[in-house]
């Protein structure tokens, strides 16, 4: 299943924080951001720059960041906020003005965020913890961003598939996923009532038009 959009999460950010704890591994040195106050434009392209090769943000319409749930469940993305750019820009740059450092102005976290189309970030499509199938027939099942299909990937199960199906895999595969879409209703399906679950369910075996 893929995740919906959501516009605000209370949790961390994981991949922020291990981007800082990294930066803190190598001696605290990240990449300068010159805050030039008449040149703030600027100032927000070079932001922008520097965002895009974190590898941390994608654009889906806005820019957004993956983040995990306590609970563990799926992650969600997160449509940056003005706040958000700031603290994201400390994360990955260190803004400086006048040789000091220096707190990112929200005037350039709201520029960056003007960017529309201009941010260099990959697509992001939705999240997803199913394993995904390639044009040749092959399944991926890696954890993180897939660029080929725009997913970002979590939680995916591991699978131990035949390197040549037998007919009889191919059936047993089918009837799991029958089983699995049973109480779908199908127009041309036979149905029945399953007393366990209290509705009606679709046959197993029997084939119909929509699968």
């Amino acid at each position: 299943m893929t995740s919906t959009f959501e516009q605000a999460c209370p949790e961390a950010d994981e991949e922020a924080e291990r981007e800082a704890k990294k930066a803190k591994k190598n001696g605290g040195i990240k990449p300068v951001l010159l805050i030039d106050q008449g040149e703030l434009p600027t100032v927000a392209e070079n932001l922008r720059n520097f965002l895009a090769s974190s590898g941390a943000l994608f654009d889906r319409g806005v820019p957004v960041r993956i983040v995990k749930p306590a609970d563990s469940g799926l992650p969600i993305a997160v449509a940056l906020t003005t706040h958000g750019v700031v603290r994201m820009s400390h994360v990955y740059c260190r803004p400086m003005k006048n040789g000091e450092n220096a707190t990112l102005p929200e005037r350039v976290a709201g520029l960056y965020l003007d960017m529309s189309g201009e941010w260099g970030l990959p697509k992001l499509v939705g999240i997803t913890s199913s394993p995904l199938l390639s044009e040749d027939g092959g399944i991926r099942t890696g954890v993180g961003y897939d660029r080929h299909a725009g997913l970002y990937c979590c939680n995916v199960p591991k699978l131990v598939l035949p390197d040549r199906p037998s007919k009889e895999d191919a059936a047993a595969a089918l009837t799991t996923l029958r089983k699995a879409f049973r109480t779908f209703p199908f127009a041309d399906s036979e149905r029945r009532f399953d007393a366990d679950l209290n509705v009606e369910v679709r046959g197993l075996k029997r084939p119909n038009r929509n699968g």
